[in-house]
């Protein structure tokens, strides 16, 4: 069944003529904000053709730019409440550009030929990035698609604008916090990275490089602290992996007095192990995540944790891809912008107890 534009206006809730005059008249016609937004989400949803036009039309309509996004790896995809606020970012700034999502896919996804075709032969313009890419398939995208921005992870030797965290200095302000507070026996759990080498992933457990495992390394150094080996472990990024690990930690009678976890899921893994074992958190092990999903501050005790914007990512990584859509920035030099970070003390670190940190505007 053809979709009509009467179709778009009772989607909308608004008149045939204001529909008709915003497709004509984009840069001229003066409606609200909220409606020309409720407008574009109706044609989106309904896949009304926009090369119809009307006949005799004097003036074409404009063509929607068309913006992609790669995930890397996870079971949840969708689901996964860290990477869900980045994505909600993402598809509402491009409704606020009144762009078109062309296509949005995970790593695993584009194993298969016939995707990674469709992906190079889009025409996008614009591609982002949401967590740590391959090195040969981010080659190959950037090669076809130049107009890219990373989220989350930045790309080595790739020249493309990038939007991560300042990990290494958070991490470390929470470690030397349980130093301070008379930790030393502070057991790590990180995650293998897809932007290292095969070399690299096949010669080390996790990524050594990883910018929260330095603010780890650079705190304990500070404070004279052996740095061992049987204490740091691969989560994997993982509840599962994080809680096995850290029931076979505590099994083998392993010392530790505290946890700090790269991310909250292997966090509140490494809680459930701990507290299957009957010890308590924080009186006999302190825990500490990263990222503070929502999860975080439901979990028993609630989980303290490393804080940032994360939907502003998804909404500044759009932005760049319009920047770098004007001419006149097509050769400027690749962009870095690292958004701040901060503690959110809650009760699992018995003696990071402190307000919530807010993070600027």
């Amino acid at each position: 069944m053809t979709v009509k534009l009467k179709d778009v206006a009772e989607r909308a809730g608004v008149s045939l003529t204001t529909v008709s005059r915003l497709l004509k008249e984009q840069d001229q016609i003066s409606v609200s904000k909220e409606t020309e937004d409720r407008i574009w989400t109706a044609i989106r949803e309904l896949g009304y053709d926009l090369s119809r036009g009307k006949r005799g039309s004097k003036k074409p309509l404009k063509k929607l730019r068309k913006v992609g996004y790669i995930l890397q790896i996870t079971k949840e995809k969708f689901e996964d409440t860290f990477f869900s606020k980045i994505i909600h970012g993402i598809e509402q700034e491009i409704i606020s550009q009144r762009y078109e999502l062309g296509f949005a896919y995970t790593v695993p996804d584009l194993e298969d030929p016939v995707i990674l075709r469709r992906v190079l032969n889009s025409e996008a313009d614009g591609l982002i990035f949401i967590g740590s890419i391959p090195n040969d398939l981010l080659q190959t995208l950037v090669g076809r698609i130049p107009n890219c921005v990373a989220t989350l992870a930045v790309p080595g030797q790739h020249q493309i604008d990038c939007i991560t965290i300042d990990y290494e200095k958070s991490f470390y302000q929470l470690v030397r916090q349980l130093i301070q507070a008379g930790h030393r026996d502070i057991a790590f759990f990180g995650g293998k990275s897809y932007g290292v080498s095969p070399e690299e992933r096949a010669g080390s457990f996790f990524d050594k490089q990883d910018e929260r495992f330095q603010g780890y390394l650079k705190a304990l150094l500070e404070s004279g602290i052996p740095i061992r080996d049987e204490i740091i472990k691969d989560g994997n990024w993982e509840l599962d992996t994080a809680y096995r690990k850290m029931t076979d930690m505590l099994q083998s009678g392993t010392k530790i007095t505290a946890v700090a976890a790269s991310n909250d899921r292997m966090a509140i893994g490494a809680m459930r192990a701990i507290q299957e074992r009957g010890l308590k958190i924080p009186e006999e092990i302190s825990v500490t995540g990263f990222d503070d999903i929502e999860m975080a501050q439901f979990v028993f005790p609630p989980l303290t944790t490393i804080t940032y914007h994360k939907e502003e990512i998804g909404r500044l990584a759009v932005r760049l891809l319009t920047e770098n859509m004007q001419p006149q920035n097509r050769i400027a030099a690749a962009k870095k912008i690292v958004l701040p970070a901060a503690i959110v003390g809650r009760e699992s670190a018995k003696t990071i107890l402190q307000p919530h940190v807010k993070l600027p505007d």
